[in-house]
């Protein structure tokens, strides 16, 4: 874990290592992909945007399906922003916790969408608890595979604040 920790903080200086960065970040916590979303209130039509994705799903469809489903995407972060414990730590929670009703949450068009492409279950993870709406970590699994288990969300708990230092790091860069 110390390597990927070290190649995480790499990324800050050399935005090119994102990706790869990513890749490993899907590797060690056994999802098929991640993206980094930042906001930017001052794109009037996109109010945020793909900063940084893993290798493993096209950035094209990552693109058209955030320009698609921007409105549910939006619902669906506030939602997560409501269940957050009220502690300074970042935390990963997956759909299963930010949902009463996990069957009606399949039943969304921007599920469904993700479930064409083989994905399903969810993690997010808000990378600045004092503004929630900066960076946004999300990782999606594989359609057969079920939920994150506690023992992968813990072990993502461990990477996610050098994550969020990171990116702060990078971002005067």
């Amino acid at each position: 874990m110390n390597e990927l920790i070290h190649a995480i903080y790499d990324a800050a200086i050399d935005p090119k290592l994102w990706p790869n960065v990513l890749d490993r970040l899907v590797i060690a916590s056994g999802a098929y992909s991640c993206a980094i979303f930042e906001s930017d209130e001052n794109v009037g039509t996109m109010p945020f945007q793909i900063a940084h994705v893993s290798n493993t799903f096209p950035i094209h469809e990552f693109k058209n399906y955030a320009l698609q489903y921007q409105g549910l995407e939006t619902v669906e972060r506030s939602l997560a922003k409501s269940v957050l414990s009220a502690s300074d730590e970042i935390e990963a929670i997956s759909d299963e916790q930010v949902y009463d009703d996990y069957e009606e949450f399949l039943k969304q068009p921007n599920v469904k969408s993700m479930m064409e492409f083989g994905l399903r279950h969810r993690v997010i993870a808000f990378l600045n608890k004092d503004n929630l709406d900066l960076s946004q970590f999300t990782l999606q699994y594989a359609d057969g595979r079920g939920p994150a288990t506690a023992e992968e969300l813990k072990n993502l708990n461990v990477l996610l604040p050098h994550l969020a230092k990171s990116l702060d790091l990078s971002r005067p860069a």
